[in-house]
């Protein structure tokens, strides 16, 4: 199988290219930076295309003759200082890409959307595909991707040979980036950056091992049923439980106190301003603090049915990614500081 790959930089990404490359799958990946490839992979099997989703032309040449199109990549931030690049990346991009590829002959596109274009659920809800979206939709990459699904839908429904995948909450070993969201958790944890639970502490979230993830992603290019959404999740745990674990597992006191939405935003504000003050990239707005506050509980059912897709123990994939962090130093930011 040829595979076109967009995203092979992010934490994900990088993840399945590896995976494909093991297979003996010749992927060619669409990277802005190449330098930021960790991959080389074998000569035969790996071609780096140097472009942009923004510049069709850059890459429409090698959508022709790929068997299926893995569309990855997407603006993952808190904050942009254009507020139009997440409407041009994740909306306009992926739509455009999608179409090229269907009107080059691709079989199969996989798209990566988000449990956050789903939900999020009502306290001991648990969701699949089908849920409907909800407020609130003022962060910025969360309205572009939810705007990004209800075009999906609207190609699949004229018959575009489309699968949608929602990752849950990804974790485990990888690169650190943004979309690395619990590395920074634990991170922020360890460094006692954390004061207290975010929110009551309550809420679920859906915790998906990156290696479940990645094979999730190549049992869909294999099995996965053109028009169909599948959701690639896991265990469904509470905040507390999560940093019970991270807590029991380093040796550090665990966090006590829930703190409320309102202060959770006001914080985020603070240091969403402080962050443009010195100049650097902002690690929390609040909106983004905001949807950590909600239930995002979700069922892999449909993808354990149809893919084959399998549920790796939170315990065992958490615990490995605090062992990870811990011995690879990865457990410190300095830049954070």
């Amino acid at each position: 199988m040829r595979v076109f790959l967009t995203g092979a930089t992010g934490y994900v990404g990088s993840a399945l290219l590896e995976a494909l490359l093991r297979r003996g799958t010749d992927v060619t990946v669409l990277v802005r930076d190449s330098a930021r490839l960790e991959s080389t992979g074998p000569p035969d099997r790996l071609r780096v295309i140097p472009g942009d989703l923004l510049q069709p032309e850059s890459y429409e040449a090698a959508l022709r003759g790929a068997d299926a199109v893995v569309h990855m990549a997407a603006l993952v931030r808190v904050w942009s200082p254009d507020p139009q690049a997440f409407e041009r990346v994740n909306v306009e991009a992926t739509e455009d890409l999608i179409r090229r590829a269907l009107e080059a002959g691709v079989a199969r596109v996989l798209y990566t959307s988000t449990f956050f274009a789903l939900g999020p659920g009502r306290p001991g809800q648990v969701l699949d595909e089908t849920a409907p979206t909800r407020p609130p939709l003022r962060n910025p990459y969360r309205r572009t991707k939810v705007e990004a699904l209800y075009r999906v839908r609207r190609l699949q429904s004229e018959g575009a040979s489309v699968i949608t995948l929602f990752p849950g909450v990804v974790y485990g070993p990888g690169r650190i980036t943004e979309g690395n969201f619990v590395a920074g958790l634990i991170r922020d944890f360890l460094a006692g950056r954390l004061p207290g639970y975010i929110g009551r502490g309550h809420q679920r979230w859906c915790f998906a091992w990156i290696h479940d993830v990645v094979q999730g992603f190549l049992h869909a290019l294999e099995r996965g049923t053109p028009g169909r959404e599948y959701i690639l999740g896991g265990e469904n745990r509470t905040v507390r439980e999560f940093f019970h674990y991270v807590a029991a597992w380093t040796g550090r006191r665990p966090l006590r106190w829930p703190i409320p939405g309102p202060v959770v935003q006001t914080v985020a504000g603070l240091q969403f301003a402080l962050d443009r003050l010195r100049g650097r990239p902002p690690r929390l707005s609040p909106s983004a603090a905001g949807l950590m506050l909600y239930d995002w509980a979700f069922t892999s059912e449909r993808a354990c049915r149809e893919l084959g897709y399998t549920v790796t123990s939170f315990e065992v994939g958490l615990r490995q990614t605090v062992e990870w962090l811990l011995s690879s130093g990865t457990d410190r930011c300095p830049t954070c500081e």
